[in-house]
């Protein structure tokens, strides 16, 4: 967890330096920027979402997304612009240190656990379409799981943030070594004290630190498996849609093949030809079943391009999550130098989401035109 430590004294910016100022008027204007359009954007995104008559399991997902969003934009974006503007220096308010933390631990864990769950969802709808495992119901129940989990993960972060401090230092003190007191020595004695430094940091008065080194390793882990889960499903996605295709064009082929070598000759006498195609129904044969199975085909078709541009909206949200806060993951870790102005583009994502539903869905679209006509 030192890292961690490390990364957040960082972003408090302590030294109130020119070049330190810059930057921080640069991160609150865009942080400022984010909060107007991220709360207009997911506001429209839950209207047009939540009047949606369908019971599909992508919707509720998009909704859980846009309200989590929403809420960041409203609430989150606004605590930081304030948190910064104090230095993180913000007095003995212990519970207002120990709250950020909390949201921004359980937002962004959150948010990845969803986006997991969508590539699942989406895996299971295209993939393994006969077994229909993800029912609005249990859609319902990963959504609650995943946010129990999220919020262990904040409650645990905020217990290992404060104002205060335990500083361990040595204090000697004079003794006496004899009766008569004339004969003295000193003693040294460990002395442990609670401070308040009015900087929201951590600290180890709760949790230790091989508790935060454990749970810091877990807290990395579980985005990885996220991560993991997510290109992984994509790519089965586009491969079973890929050899889905194939299958079809090359059964159109046989069929193309198979109607040419079964074309009338000259072996048939024309009248018993001319009859069978005024009377398809003679010899009990009957032309109903083709068609059918042909418009049940085309549904089928239509069905899996449907959820496979779902499918495709949705990744690209997933890949802007992880370009924008793939940068400041990789600052905490040291993996890459900090840039103040770079960390806090994390918050990106939360804006982008209307942006991506509006080029890549129609019907939001369209729904969108009838709200500002309606205007």
């Amino acid at each position: 967890m030192e890292e961690y430590s490390n990364v957040l004294d960082e972003v408090a910016a302590p030294e109130e330096n020119d070049n330190i100022n810059v930057e921080l008027y640069v991160v609150v204007v865009i942080l400022c920027v984010f909060t107007v359009i991220g709360t207009a954007g997911n506001g429209l995104v839950i209207y047009v979402y939540s009047r949606t008559r369908d019971k599909l399991t992508s919707t509720l997902f998009i909704l859980v997304l846009a309200v989590t969003d929403f809420m960041t934009c409203l609430i989150i974006v606004p605590f930081t612009i304030i948190m910064e503007l104090k230095y993180f220096r913000i007095g003995d308010n212990d519970i207002a240190c120990k709250f950020y933390h909390f949201l921004i631990t359980c937002n962004i864990p959150f948010s990845a656990f969803i986006m997991a769950a969508i590539a699942v969802d989406r895996y299971l709808c295209i993939c393994q379409t006969f077994l229909h495992v993800m029912s609005r119901f249990r859609a319902k129940v990963t959504v609650f799981a995943l946010l129990m989990l999220s919020l262990s993960l904040g409650t645990f972060t905020s217990l290992a943030v404060g104002v205060y401090e335990r500083f361990t230092f040595n204090e000697t003190y004079p003794a006496n070594t004899s009766s008569f007191g004339n004969i003295t020595s000193e003693t040294t004695i460990v002395v442990t004290r609670v401070d308040l430094t009015g900087i929201c940091s951590t600290n180890n008065l709760i949790v230790t630190n091989t508790m935060l080194d454990i749970y810091h390793k877990i807290y990395t882990s579980l985005y990885g498996i996220a991560f993991l889960l997510v290109v992984v499903l994509y790519i089965l996605i586009v491969c079973n849609v890929r050899m889905r295709q194939r299958q079809k064009r090359s059964a159109s082929l046989r069929c193309e093949i198979s109607t040419n070598s079964n074309s009338p000759t000259n072996d048939f006498p024309t009248e018993a030809f001319e009859l069978n195609e005024r009377n398809p129904r003679e010899n009990g044969h009957s032309n109903k079943v083709p068609k059918e199975r042909d418009r049940k085909t085309i549904k089928m078709d239509k069905n899996l391009m449907a959820n496979f541009k779902m499918a495709m909206m949705l990744f690209v949200v997933t890949l802007v999550f992880i370009v924008a806060f793939l940068p400041a993951f990789l600052m905490v870790h040291r993996l890459m130098p900090f840039n103040f102005v770079v960390f806090y583009m994390y918050f990106a994502h939360n804006v982008t989401n209307p942006f991506i539903y509006s080029f890549m869905n129609r019907n939001f679209r369209h729904d969108l035109k009838t709200i500002f006509n309606c205007c």
